[in-house]
């Protein structure tokens, strides 16, 4: 897969229209300045020899360097990631913490208020773009509330007069460690609208999946079974009900976080957030190759682990799958 990932990101981002070092330099450079540049970046050999020529790096660990920070690909990666994975992270947080109670409620409920609210509310998450609802939301609660932040991570009066040192680039962990909890709770603050807005199309997923697992198991032998036993409601909704359920809302987790990595990418830009999403956009408005390429394997990587986290929790919510 990730090789896969490779290969096809390096053939979309050389069949951009247009030239990196003209990007690089500008449209007034002369002649022997250019073609010192694309020498320089190996520019000018034929694409399949560039393209095997950074699979024998990538193998060495060698992401390539940027043509705009110039500095090594991985060197970036790891002051922008962290700050995406916090983002990522904490809107995972709020999946779980509301999707799966919300589903289980809809579910216990069904064709009650409740239900209708949680299937309404789920069904915005679904079609409702990311994009226009980071707008909205800066729109209400910065410019007619004035009750949040539009963006970035810290306010200007918190970055002069106590800033938070850069050890881990998560701002919430650096901030913790220095004990700066002025810098952690101006941090937290400046994550709300990111985080609501990043993680409500995964709450609602996880709460329509969760709602229609648990609907089926609802109906099961073994759950009319407890219920004649005099077992309490509340033991059988977690322990048989929900437990049998897992499988499909583990599968929808998964997903959800590969979309939280995706969301991030529209949600840095619009919320000013110093993440690889935002980092990838000025890659590609720039033609910045191994950049961009850098970012999809990251990204790959990340989700392809997710993944494999996935699959191995099916065995601990089922051991048949062990079989």
């Amino acid at each position: 897969m990730i090789l896969l990932i490779v290969t096809i990101t390096f053939a979309m981002s050389y069949a951009i229209p247009g030239n990196p070092v003209y990007a690089l330099t500008g449209q007034d450079a002369t002649g022997e300045t250019l073609q010192y540049l694309i020498r320089q970046y190996g520019l000018d050999q034929p694409v399949y020899v560039q393209f095997f020529a950074y699979l024998g790096r990538l193998i060495r660990g060698d992401l390539g360097w940027s043509l705009f920070t110039k500095r090594p690909v991985w060197v970036d990666l790891t002051q922008f990631f962290p700050a995406t994975l916090e983002l990522a992270g904490l809107a995972m947080v709020v999946t779980l913490a509301l999707g799966i109670p919300l589903g289980v409620l809809s579910a216990l409920r069904r064709d009650s208020p409740v239900d209708h609210g949680a299937r309404i509310f789920a069904l915005g998450g679904i079609t409702v773009p990311v994009f226009w609802l980071g707008l909205l939301a800066q729109l209400l609660f910065y410019g007619k509330l004035g009750i949040l932040p539009a963006g970035g991570q810290l306010s200007e009066t918190i970055q002069v007069l106590t800033p938070v040192p850069a050890v881990t680039h998560v701002m919430l962990v650096d901030a913790a460690l220095s004990g700066n909890w002025a810098g952690f709770r101006d941090a937290l603050v400046h994550l709300i609208l990111p985080v609501a807005v990043l993680s409500y199309a995964g709450v609602a997923h996880v709460t329509r999946i969760t709602r229609a697992s648990v609907l089926e198991v609802l109906h099961e032998h073994y759950v009319r079974t407890a219920r004649a036993m005099g077992i309490q409601h509340r033991r059988i909704i977690w322990r048989h009900v929900l437990k049998n359920a897992l499988i499909p809302i583990l599968t929808t987790i998964g997903l959800a976080f590969g979309n939280a990595l995706r969301g991030s990418f529209l949600v840095e830009s619009i919320f000013d957030w110093p993440g690889m999403g935002r980092y990838a956009i000025l890659a590609i408005l720039r033609l910045d190759y191994m950049a961009i390429i850098g970012v999809s394997i990251v990204a790959t990587v990340a989700y392809v682990l997710v993944n494999l986290v996935v699959d191995l929790l099916y065995v601990a919510a089922d051991p048949r799958i062990k079989v």
